[in-house]
């Protein structure tokens, strides 16, 4: 019942080579493979285990498999490679079951390039920083109104190895899941997330558009959405959050999926 998403290709010194790959399966496993010179041929990285050994395993906080379905995103970082991908799936019928459905997570992992011991691997989430969704709300900017959502800024220090956020709504919305190729613009992750909908004659579902700090998953502190569409990325887009000035991480679709 498992299988590989779509894989990430990585070029690390730019001479239009594949050096690295990294893809996630159904079972929560994200794996690295990496071109060894000395045997001219791709290897899974080990991590000091026999077998191939999956860089991180994806588990939400019951430890429960989480599982990834689309291609991550990468980009080079100081002392490695930072890799951005979420949970989830939507490929069977039971998938519309939003009852059952579990908690479902996007994360950054950074791979310090250690493909053989244990020092390389990321034994848990406990390993990384964890970022919040704080508070969802509508707010009307030029007589239209938009649900909009706020999210945490932790601050990330030299001991993380990549950040999380669990699609948790305030709201108490469940079956939130990431299921589509997340994309780097500007030190900026963006990504869409989507929350089906049991209801046969309803649009399948709704979902959210986020946009996060790429080093450390948390808000941004400039203005990404033109909410009032002035034609301006001011504090005018932005919404009052316990009597401040805040700015926004993610807008609710009115469309459907």
């Amino acid at each position: 019942p498992n299988g590989l998403a779509t894989p990430a290709v990585v070029d690390i010194n730019g001479d239009y080579i594949a050096d690295l790959i990294y893809v996630g399966d159904l079972f929560g496993n994200f794996w690295k493979l990496y071109w060894d010179e000395a045997s001219s041929s791709w290897k899974f990285a080990t991590y000091g285990d026999i077998n191939p050994s999956p860089i991180f395993q994806a588990k939400d906080s019951n430890n429960k498999a989480q599982p990834i379905s689309a291609r991550p995103s990468a980009r080079k970082i100081n002392g490695g490679i930072q890799v951005y991908f979420g949970t989830g799936q939507y490929l069977e019928p039971e998938d519309k079951n939003v009852a059952q459905a579990t908690t479902q997570t996007f994360y950054s992992i950074i791979d310090n390039l250690d493909n053989q011991t244990s020092s390389g691997k990321i034994s848990s989430r406990s390993l990384l920083l964890q970022q919040l969704i704080e508070s969802e709300s509508s707010a009307t900017f030029d007589s239209e109104t938009f649900t909009l959502r706020t999210t945490s800024n932790y601050a990330f220090n030299g001991t993380h190895r990549g950040w999380y956020i669990d699609l948790l709504s305030p709201s108490n919305i469940k079956g939130e899941r990431q299921i589509s190729n997340p994309i780097l613009r500007n030190q900026k992750v963006i990504f869409t997330t989507l929350i089906p909908d049991n209801d046969v004659c309803g649009f399948g579902g709704t979902g959210w558009l986020m946009e996060l700090d790429a080093t450390n998953g948390g808000r941004l502190n400039y203005v990404l959405f033109d909410l009032n569409k002035d034609k301006k990325f001011n504090n005018n887009d932005n919404i009052s959050l316990n009597n401040n000035s805040v700015t926004i991480s993610g807008v609710k679709s009115e469309v459907g999926i």
